[in-house]
């Protein structure tokens, strides 16, 4: 299955959910953000939210400084 990840397009394996995502793609989740098609989805719901052939999905990552 398709998806397109930070516009890039990936191959992934059927129905995966985000948490499986953010696995996959070795991104830390505790200084993560994910938006899924233009909307910020929660941690919360991360394992439930299950990805469809051709999803837009942006990890946006949190960074510290001043």
């Amino acid at each position: 299955m398709r998806i397109i990840v930070n516009g890039k397009p990936l191959e992934v394996k059927e129905k995966p959910d985000l948490r499986d995502l953010v696995l996959f793609c070795k991104i830390s989740p505790e200084s993560a953000i994910i938006e899924l098609n233009g909307t910020v989805i929660r941690k919360a719901l991360w394992a439930g939210t299950i990805l469809n052939e051709d999803d837009r999905v942006e990890f946006i990552s949190l960074v510290g400084g001043g």
